[in-house]
This record gives structure tokens, C-alpha cells and sequence, in this order.
């Protein structure tokens, strides 16, 4: 049987490729991979007993400290598994009708935002940057709306290169990290 691991991104995200590294580096020969968007799901769902680990993003060496997952963590009781980081590289990721004319507000998480803010003003000043709300912080949700026509053509969001393709969309621009060599810190946690 599998093991469950929970991640706090959705299909294509940077916790997806994060989640893929450490079944391929700590030779984990059979997992599933379950989409929880935020790390108070992770958590929530470890505790309810319905994965058995669960993987979030702890540190970027850009944009610091994950908030998110620090307010998750704050009332929640679990050991620390393993931590890896990967290599964290944005693109601007939009319908398949659309240019980078059609493009007005990028939405994605407020991490993704902070690591990116210098670049996004050289290149796109005229772009709004908003932070998603709710499960639309998680930019894998926000590129399964833009797929699903449920917010407009003139959306983007930032992700990794694997986002467009697992939601049928595409890059129209891709490097947009202010660091070069930009890498995310992963936890991987399980119950007491």
C-alpha cells in the first residue's frame, strides 16, 4: 500500500516537484500524492489520521520565512520528518487564448510575490500583482480557474514550469524570480 503524503500545493506546484524530489531522492518507491492547497490542511488532515506525512514550504532564501505555514504550524503538535529544498525558478503562466497584451493582475501566493517583486516591476509595471485569498492563495488553484474559465483571460499567475502543461495552459514568461539561484526549504512532518 502507498504511503499518503499531503502537500500544500496543488497539481503542478513547486510542492508537487518538492514532494516528486524526495520519493526520487529517499528512493520511496510507492506514494500518493494528495493535493491539500494549505499547509492548515496538511496539518488538519495529518491529524484526522488521513495521510500518513505531510510536506509543506517552510523557507525561501528570497522571500523568507513562509508565513503561511507559520500560522499553520503555531497550534498544531507533529515531527519533523525531513527537510530538502529545491531549486525555485517563476514563470508567468496564462490561458492558451491569451498574450501578454490580454494580461492586467497576476494572482499567486504572497510568497511567490515576494520573490519576484523586483523583476515584476523591470519587466511588468503595469501589471497589479494581488496575493490569492483563501484556497485561491495557492497558485495551482488559481491556474485550475484560469483552465476551468472561472476568472478572467486577463489573470496570470507565477508558478513552475510544470504548472501550465498539468492545467493546459501556457508560459509567456519564464526567469522572473529576482534570484537566480532562488530555492525553497521543505518540511516533511508526520504525527505524534
Amino acid at each position: 500500500m502507498p504511503i499518503r503524503i499531503g502537500v500544500q500545493g496543488g497539481a503542478g506546484s513547486f510542492n508537487d516537484e518538492a514532494v516528486k524530489f524526495y520519493a526520487e531522492t529517499r528512493q520511496v518507491n510507492s506514494c500518493e500524492v494528495v493535493y491539500l492547497h494549505t499547509s492548515a490542511a496538511v496539518l488538519a488532515a495529518l491529524a484526522a489520521k488521513q495521510i500518513n506525512y505531510g510536506q509543506f514550504a517552510l523557507y525561501n532564501s528570497r522571500g523568507g520565512v513562509v508565513e503561511e505555514t507559520m500560522e499553520a504550524i503555531g497550534p498544531n503538535r507533529f515531527l519533523v520528518v525531513d527537510w530538502y529544498a529545491i531549486p525555485v525558478a517563476h514563470h508567468l503562466i496564462c490561458r492558451q487564448e491569451a498574450d501578454i497584451n490580454d494580461i492586467e493582475t497576476i494572482m499567486t501566493h504572497p510568497q511567490v510575490l515576494s520573490q519576484c517583486r523586483e523583476t515584476l516591476r523591470k519587466r511588468y509595471p503595469h501589471l497589479h500583482s494581488i496575493q490569492g485569498e483563501g484556497d485561491m492563495i495557492d497558485p495551482a488553484r488559481v491556474a485550475a480557474a484560469l483552465q476551468n474559465g472561472d476568472i478572467p483571460l486577463s489573470v496570470a499567475t507565477l508558478g513552475c514550469r510544470s504548472m501550465a502543461p498539468a492545467h493546459g495552459l501556457k508560459i509567456i514568461d519564464s526567469d522572473l524570480q529576482d534570484d537566480p539561484s532562488n530555492e525553497t526549504t521543505f518540511l516533511l512532518v508526520s504525527g505524534l
